[in-house]
């Protein structure tokens, strides 16, 4: 078991106000069928306080029409001629490895995904919840520039790495003129200097001040919401054909210091743990306690961060019953860590063995509750949902209590797409793009 730093704190919030702030006054109240919530919008498409109101608290629903590769259209519109060669389409920018972006105050979500053979779309899709709606935040690269061998990256290489792009980067090395910043690199689209599609883990991050998106995978890159373009590429601590993480990271953007703190998650990667300053656009130092660990899921909680490790079976290397962090931002360190209790007949064996290498599932945390919801694979092979209380020392992991209605069933890949939002008092689940999204409202 690991060493416990100090008993848990109580991480209690007030619960989210379910006044009609922000919806829509519109008379359209949608329909709620067989746990089907088809929602009522205003003119300007903002969903209707009576059709919000209309929804079954504490019950699984999908939301009707809010499928992502209903996108197809509007790209195809936009760039006549686009075809995403991968051997997912519009699943793999959901499924491979890819979580969200998450605007808490603006209810708002990114997702950026693909990569591998999965999928070379490298567009932004945006999810606004007070809309119930996807919108195209950044078109993705335009496919008919696209060399034959890149468009063969779905045979079994990945469209992570641009072919062309990285031997303009190898000349530039043998010449001695590569640039650590806004230059080129294997990770860029060589026909449009775009970002290339890849798995993203928790890597993104929506810092307000600025009102821009920042991904710290393979190099630090910055996409301004505003002028909605990539400004800024960056080669992670400056140090050529050096990468923070190939297998997973998370990234946490620290309001206070202006800093974006990313740390690998397992084996792979040169950096484990690296800061970047948005102000003084200088690298930064700081430890994270978790590095080391794969499989690993994370949640903002106020200025706390909180990291669990899934359960795993131990078959190998070393299973657990649940390794959690509850780490402060100000104060730069963990007040709480241990391994998870197992309740209510819960075992070690119900979860997926240590030899699957299971690293996607998700976690969130419900204020009224004070409760962390963790969906993660088992044994089975399906993902459950998990509750995890922190009030008890260690902290008490059992199945989700009370589940009812469209209970979602989601792919292995769900990463940081569970995502709790305070407006709407509520959880979305985002899990495969040929699927509406799930909602459970408190």
């Amino acid at each position: 078991m690991a060493t416990l730093l100090s008993k848990p704190i109580n991480l209690v919030v007030q619960p989210a106000s379910t006044a009609a702030q922000g919806w829509g006054d519109g008379g359209a109240t949608g329909s709620v069928a067989g746990d089907v919530w088809t929602p009522g919008r205003n003119a300007a498409g903002v969903v209707n306080a009576a059709s919000w109101n209309a929804l079954p608290l504490n019950r699984w629903v999908q939301v009707g029409g809010t499928r992502l590769d209903a996108m197809d259209a509007v790209v195809k519109a936009a760039i006549p001629g686009w075809n995403d060669p991968g051997v997912e389409k519009w699943n793999g920018v959901t499924d491979a490895w890819n979580g969200m972006a998450i605007d808490p105050a603006g209810s708002r979500m990114w997702l950026k995904g693909g990569g591998h053979s999965a999928s070379g779309n490298n567009g932004i899709y945006r999810f606004d919840a007070l809309k119930m709606a996807w919108a195209i935040e950044d078109l993705p690269s335009p496919t008919a520039p696209w060399s034959t061998a890149y468009i063969g990256s779905r045979n079994g290489g990945s469209f992570t790495f641009c072919a062309e792009s990285d031997a303009a980067a190898k000349a530039k090395i043998a010449l001695g003129t590569l640039q650590a910043i806004n230059d080129v690199f294997y990770d860029e689209l060589f026909w449009d200097g775009k970002p290339t599609s890849r798995h993203t883990y928790s890597s993104m991050v929506y810092v307000p001040e600025t009102n821009e998106l920042v991904m710290v995978c393979r190099r630090l890159w910055r996409y301004s919401l505003s002028e909605r373009r990539w400004t800024y590429k960056r080669q992670i601590r400056d140090q050529a054909a050096q990468f923070m993480s190939g297998e997973n990271m998370v990234a946490i953007y620290d309001e206070a210091t202006r800093e974006v703190l990313v740390s690998a998650a397992g084996s792979e990667g040169i950096y484990r743990a690296t800061g970047y300053n948005l102000t003084s656009n200088q690298w930064t130092n700081w430890g994270s306690p978790w590095n080391i660990y794969s499989g690993i899921a994370d949640v903002r909680v106020g200025r706390r961060v909180v990291i669990v490790q899934a359960p795993q079976r131990k078959v190998s290397y070393g299973g657990t019953t649940g390794i959690y962090w509850d780490y402060d931002l100000d104060t730069r360190s963990v007040k709480a860590n241990g391994q998870c209790q197992l309740a209510d007949g819960l075992t070690q064996n119900d979860f997926a063995p240590d030899n699957w290498f299971y690293d996607s599932a998700a976690l969130t945390y419900i204020p009224s509750k004070n409760r962390f919801w963790l969906f993660t694979l088992m044994a089975s092979g399906k993902m459950e949902l998990i509750e995890i209380d922190p009030t008890t020392t260690p902290w008490t992991a059992r199945r989700a209590p009370g589940l009812t209605g469209a209970v979602p069933s989601p792919g292995k890949n769900l990463e940081r797409k569970m995502v709790y939002l305070p407006l709407l008092n509520a959880v979305l689940i985002c899990d495969n793009a040929g699927k509406d999204l799930s909602l459970y409202r408190f």
